[in-house]
């Protein structure tokens, strides 16, 4: 099933006549591959000025990737990150813009939407890697389809600069790239919770990530550094998936899951698994703080 991904991701992108990304940058491409050592590889998205919106540039360079590791898996790695260049954003998402300025160009639709087949594909290809534990620093700005790209990672890390949002219904989409999926399921279930982050896409941010039960680790930025030593230092071909926990671990704030979620019960007494106009219908009839702040 993967290899067969992989090909028809491969026959996308060479189909592809539109760029849904920016022009190419003649200086370094959008995204950066840095070997820790041998055995930790980590993906860097390199396109800072627009907040790392992955395109379907990024898309061909990480699927190259994925298929020199299928074709030859003794040299894949053992850990995989992917981390964001800038500081200010690991990635705010697919680059929409984009494919907005081409259709204004009179770009055929069929060809801008080829950008949402190889997205879509490469999150299926790397939620397939078995053999390579995967670790995704979120970093700044996470949203759309930078959680898309990262969601299956078993270990997602929070920074004090972390900011995630599932945004899409600001635009009239629904919450894609799997978004369906794993809101239901974050914190062990909790519908309503997700639900509103979807309905809403409400802002979580910092520690709260984990308190949400969206990313599994808190790792402030400036100790980032302390990790990537670890796991250069520590790695080895046997290291088993409990083994890489641990370095991740022993890196990280373990109290930051503590505390409540604000509004927690009032957002599971409305946002309940039912339908969407009663849930509007108990949102209208509530005048509570955080009602009135909802229905804004």
């Amino acid at each position: 099933m993967l290899s067969h991904n992989l090909t028809r991701l491969q026959q996308l992108s060479s189909q592809l006549s539109f760029s849904a990304g920016r022009a190419f940058s003649t200086s370094e491409p959008k995204v950066l591959f840095h070997n820790h050592n041998p055995l930790v590889f980590e993906f860097k998205l390199n396109s800072p000025k627009t907040l790392n919106a992955v395109d379907s540039e990024m898309c061909r360079l990480m699927n190259s990737k994925l298929q020199e590791w299928h074709k030859n898996p003794s040299h894949a790695p053992r850990v995989a990150l992917m981390s964001g260049n800038g500081g200010k954003a690991f990635c705010a998402g697919g680059d929409i813009v984009s494919l907005y300025h081409g259709k204004k160009k009179g770009v055929e639709v069929g060809k801008l939407t080829e950008f949402f087949a190889e997205e879509y594909l490469l999150d299926y290809s790397l939620s397939q890697l078995e053999s390579i534990e995967q670790i995704s620093v979120w970093n700044g700005i996470v949203m759309g389809g930078g959680v898309g790209l990262t969601w299956h990672s078993p270990i997602r890390i929070a920074t004090d600069n972390s900011l995630f949002a599932m945004p899409e219904t600001a635009i009239g989409f629904f919450t894609d790239v799997g978004g369906g999926y794993f809101l239901p399921r974050i914190k062990n279930g909790d519908f309503g919770l997700g639900l509103y982050l979807a309905l809403t896409g409400q802002r979580v941010k910092g520690k709260d990530l984990v308190k949400y039960g969206l990313a599994t680790h808190y790792i402030p930025q400036d100790k980032l550094v302390h990790l990537y030593e670890d796991l250069a230092k520590f790695i080895t071909k046997d290291s088993s998936k409990e083994d890489i926990e641990a370095i991740v671990c022993d890196n990280s704030e373990t109290k930051a899951k503590i505390g409540a979620i604000p509004d927690h019960d009032e957002i599971k007494a409305i946002f309940k698994n039912d339908s969407i106009h009663a849930v509007i219908q108990r949102l209208e009839s509530s005048h509570t703080d955080f009602a009135n702040q909802t229905k804004k």
